[in-house]
């Protein structure tokens, strides 16, 4: 989490265009894929993510002792994971380079394509950039989508799924901003970053729907943040989904890039409860140890939901295919196109 007080044609389906969302009810495929989630997965993905584990990068392992921005060979193979995890599972990989504000890194784009929609897409979000070692920031949201790229890899969608690792994050939102300013404007966006601390050990989780100054939410913002309210509730998850519509730009994420660049459709951040937000974040203690995992397990369910209400899963999907991956090359020289940057 980038802290600003730290660093001073469908035409048939006009709700294509209008991004009207179905609401959540319960669905025995979907509570099948929900049953997937596993605390001890996700604890493997944070261990790896923070140096107390190896992870295995072009057949070699390694244990990472950095994710920075610009701690390059470091960075370079915790991109390289996240690229081969993703076409592991049947997913069409690219990296996007991006070069902003003195740094230069690469996102990673994992997507699996719409049957019917293919060009409506619902990006889901976190930065695997981090301080060091940054289990929950941003360590708790990048283990959330590599399990759901294992539990969603071999479904199939009406809509286009597209799972980000951003970088850039901490210095700026400079990956997500880049991903931002080349693609067109999602279906819905889901941004993941610091879910995995629960001090009142009360389950309460935010899903932040707008800003004051950045941007407005709408009905499309608030449908989506009703989606993880009912998720909790339809499928007995545990845990309290809050929904903020005035969420405080002293706490920005990737989800500004998008907001500020003028937002329409549902684009939402969710976090822990920043009432009670972690004290070790951006410091050597924000380890595993440190974190509340079970609330890493409540919000990855309900984001199983969420994705497949929106997307509109498809039970019974075909098995993963070997994953066709690609690279793009040359470094971007991107700017804001007028993007508010909190």
């Amino acid at each position: 989490m980038f802290n600003r007080a730290l660093i001073a044609l469908f035409i048939l389906l006009p709700l294509e265009c209008y991004g009207a969302f179905q609401s959540v009810s319960y669905n025995a495929d979907v509570a099948s894929l929900v049953s997937e989630v596993n605390q001890a997965t996700l604890t493997g993905y944070l261990n790896k993510l923070t140096g107390q584990a190896q992870i295995t990068v072009g057949g070699s392992n390694y244990t990472l002792s950095s994710r920075a921005t610009n701690s390059g060979t470091q960075i370079t193979r915790a991109t390289q994971w996240a690229y081969e995890h993703c076409a592991a599972y049947g997913w069409t990989v690219q990296y996007e380079n991006w070069s902003d504000g003195g740094y230069s890194n690469r996102n990673v784009i994992c997507t699996k394509t719409g049957t019917t929609y293919p060009t409506s897409e619902v990006v889901l979000g976190a930065h695997i950039d981090s301080f060091w070692p940054g289990a929950d920031d941003d360590g708790s949201g990048t283990a959330l989508l590599m399990h759901l790229v294992e539990i969603l890899g071999s479904e199939d969608f009406k809509r286009t799924v597209e799972i980000v690792f951003f970088t850039g994050e901490e210095e700026g939102l400079y990956g997500s901003a880049a991903y931002v300013f080349n693609a067109a404007e999602p279906y819905a966006m889901v941004v993941f970053d610091v879910i995995g601390y629960d001090s009142t050990t009360d389950s309460l989780f935010t899903v932040g729907t707008g800003s004051p100054g950045t941007h407005t939410a709408n009905a499309n913002d608030a449908a989506i943040g009703g989606m993880f309210q009912d998720a909790l509730s339809e499928y007995s998850i545990s845990g309290t989904a809050v929904i903020n519509s005035s969420f405080s730009s002293d706490y920005t994420t990737d989800i500004f890039s998008l907001w500020g660049d003028g937002s329409t459709k549902g684009a939402v951040q969710v976090n822990e409860d920043l009432n009670s937000m972690t004290p070790y974040y951006h410091g050597a203690n924000d380890t595993v140890a440190n974190m509340d995992l079970p609330q890493v397990v409540n919000i990855t369910k309900a984001a199983v939901v969420v994705v497949a209400n929106i997307a509109e899963y498809e039970s019974g999907g075909a098995p993963p295919a070997s994953g066709t991956a690609k690279t793009s090359t040359g470094a971007l020289n991107i700017s804001t196109g007028g993007m508010v940057l909190q």
